[in-house]
């Protein structure tokens, strides 16, 4: 006899006691998941042993709706920043603001190469004098 309180119907599929047992810990495994996984790691696995190209692995990869490979960037970016610094003369002024990015970026975690070149800059302004600054030009008068 048919028991009263089982639903059956298109989509409504009993689970196995493996599936249920994995439903209930929150975790669903299927076969498809293993195979993606597998596909990922194995064409990771051929680019690191240069058999295939990271791009025509990245192609695969995506055909098939699964992330692209990590990859390493050498990014330049053209940042527009405006620094005030006290300085005696426009060149100053800038390797003054360029020590001072240097300086910062390089504190950071990060493998950074900085490229300064002279035709980059683009404008500094003359302000007041800066009344921090010391009274005598040279240190000890």
């Amino acid at each position: 006899m048919a028991d009263p309180h089982r639903r059956s119907g298109p989509g409504l599929r009993a689970r196995s006691p493996a599936r249920r047992a994995t439903a209930a810990s929150g975790r669903t495994h299927r076969p498809v998941d293993a195979a993606r996984a597998h596909v990922w790691s194995a064409l990771r696995d051929a680019v690191a042993e240069h058999d295939i190209d990271v791009d025509a692995a990245n192609r695969v990869l995506h055909a098939v709706d699964l992330p692209l490979l990590p990859r390493r960037w050498q990014v330049r970016l053209t940042l527009p920043i405006l620094i005030e610094v006290t300085a005696t003369s426009r060149e100053n002024a800038f390797d003054t603001a360029e020590a001072a990015v240097e300086t910062t970026l390089t504190g950071a975690d990060l493998d950074v190469h900085i490229e300064w070149d002279g035709r980059e800059r683009d404008d500094a302004n003359p302000g007041d004098l800066d009344p921090t600054t010391a009274e005598h030009p040279y240190p000890g008068q």
